[in-house]
């Protein structure tokens, strides 16, 4: 069970905006709704693209940045992808040290985060 509201809306071009709210730290929890419900997508429509919001999310625990690695992977490999919008600099600084800006497209806003599809 989700611990933390999500809202999820279809933006331009096709993309899911997932938007994290009222929350200072994200869980892996949530993260994990969010992968059961891009499963789901998965297996109704081609490409998933989806942008999570981070507006709100001061800080992400280890678990949900694992979490949003494995579904970056999975997601580009079925040809789609997943952006990381409106990060903190703490978020932005913990993802630099763990070398993972390679790996995980951050963006300063959702509009930015849909036009890097």
């Amino acid at each position: 069970m989700i611990s933390q509201p999500m809202t999820t809306v279809m933006g331009t071009h096709g993309v899911h905006i997932f938007k994290c709210s009222r929350t200072e730290y994200l869980e892996a929890a949530y993260i994990g709704e969010i992968r059961r419900y891009i499963s789901y997508l998965m297996r109704t429509q081609p490409r998933v693209r989806a942008v999570l919001d981070l507006t709100e999310a001061i800080q992400l625990s280890s678990e949900a940045i694992g979490l949003i690695v494995v579904l970056t992977n999975v997601l580009q490999e079925a040809g789609g992808g997943l952006h990381l919008a409106n990060i903190s600099e703490e978020t932005a600084s913990v993802l630099a040290i763990a070398n993972l800006q390679d790996v995980i497209s951050m963006y300063h806003s959702v509009d930015d985060a849909i036009s890097g599809f």
